[in-house]
């Protein structure tokens, strides 16, 4: 799938975003990610493993989305 919008990166570990997949692009659930809330879940379609690092996933990368 692509990104439908750019992800922001954690400069010092990987973390999962909830996205919802449509038409071949991901789209996060929501803008609070954090493991509290279960909101962002129901809509979910998979979870996609953003890498640590500086900056951004830009809008159009090519990503893996781990099915739920």
């Amino acid at each position: 799938a692509r990104l439908a919008v750019a992800i922001a990166r954690e400069p010092h570990r990987a973390h999962a975003v909830r996205v919802h997949v449509r038409d071949g692009e991901a789209t996060p659930t929501g803008p609070s990610q954090g493991s509290h809330v279960l909101s962002s879940l129901l809509d979910a379609d998979g979870l996609v493993i953003v890498p640590a690092g500086p900056g951004e996933l830009p809008a159009g990368a090519e990503v893996e989305v781990l099915g739920l």
